[in-house]
């Protein structure tokens, strides 16, 4: 029986969320009903979806649930096992770069809020069940979208996902789903397996497969791009940032996350940007690069004739300048600092 779209996404939504909650329970312990919602997750995923983890997940499931009912343990009210803590980073950016609350919640903080995403809870945005949930999230609305037939709008929230998926959720979750299947309890064991096995079909998916295949952007020629950051504003992925620090201003893209859209070329008002399937050259060294993707462009800044406080990019300065056609006492207005001009 073929599946729509909306059946589809709806199956991946209820897999995210069920995967969500039982995180979200792994340390206050499982609420009534818990299971049946993961055994009921994992069925439709491995109905509709036909995915291998889903279908080992609920037979696991249904293993977990007879065994409570022949022999609950004392206490447990027909629980086969309760939750204890998991010895592992639940966070993120804990887990990828040894802090609470670093660089990696920060980024995926905005991303919930650009598409008007609040966590409930009070939980970090970074925490294991949060990101899930945001993935269910994207999911449901991704079905509700195919059901009106709104496809542009359902193709956008996939790619949201792969996205995300990409850059935060299967670069580290997988690593938890490993933990949690090595425990004793059986249902976290269980949800470990499914939690590994899922993101990894996810990642494998033909839509993912496509993105190996996908031109992605680069430049025609580094010195027409003026570093302006229109093309960041366009990019719903977060695949293209911009990185600045004292001395220079760098356009980088995480080919990971980048869907091959096209948005950023169609924005370019310089028309410097194209879609290629060549890597550009990174003018990075391994460290500098770890972390930041494809390095498109780089520029020193400017600085401040006045103070020496650094400003813009020099490259944006300079298309500017061509821009207005400035003249000597334009340009040097033009190069000081917010506060020097004041």
């Amino acid at each position: 029986m073929a599946h729509t779209r909306s059946a589809k996404a709806h199956a991946r939504a209820l897999v995210y969320q069920a995967l969500a909650e039982a995180l979200a329970q792994a340390i206050t312990g499982p609420a009534p009903g818990l299971r049946d919602l993961l055994a009921e997750a994992a069925l439709r995923g491995a109905g509709v979806l036909g995915s291998p983890g889903c279908q080992k997940a609920a037979r696991a499931f249904a293993e977990v649930r007879d065994a409570g009912r022949e022999a609950p343990g004392p206490g447990q009210d027909g629980r086969n096992a309760s939750f204890s803590s998991p010895p592992l980073a639940m966070y993120e950016s804990l887990h990828r770069q040894g802090r609470l609350m670093g660089p990696i919640a920060l980024e995926i903080d905005r991303r919930y809020r650009a598409l008007g995403v609040t966590p409930a809870g009070g939980e970090l945005p970074d925490h294991a069940s949060v990101e899930l949930a945001f993935l269910g999230h994207l999911a449901a609305a991704e079905a509700e979208a195919e059901k009106a037939g709104n496809r542009q709008g359902a193709a956008r929230l996939r790619a949201e996902q792969i996205g995300f998926l990409g850059s935060h959720a299967a670069a580290w979750l997988p690593d938890v789903g490993m933990a949690l299947a090595s425990g004793s309890d059986a249902i976290l064991a269980a949800v470990g397996d499914l939690l590994k096995a899922f993101l990894c079909e996810e990642l494998s998916s033909p839509r993912h497969k496509l993105r190996g295949q996908t031109q992605l952007p680069t430049l025609r020629d580094e010195s027409a791009c003026s570093l302006c950051g229109l093309c960041i504003g366009s990019c719903r992925p977060g695949a293209l940032r911009v990185i600045e620090s004292d001395r220079e201003t760098a356009l980088t893209l995480d080919p990971a996350t980048c869907t091959g859209c096209a948005r950023c070329v169609r924005i370019c008002p310089e028309r410097a940007l194209t879609l290629s399937s060549d890597e550009p050259k990174t003018g990075l060294s391994e460290t500098e690069r770890e972390g930041s993707g494809w390095l498109l462009r780089r520029s020193p800044r400017a600085v401040c004739a006045y103070c020496g406080q650094p400003t813009v990019s020099q490259a944006e300065l300079a298309a500017v300048f061509a821009r207005l056609q400035a003249d000597p006492a334009t340009r040097q207005r033009l190069s000081l600092c917010v506060a020097c001009k004041s």
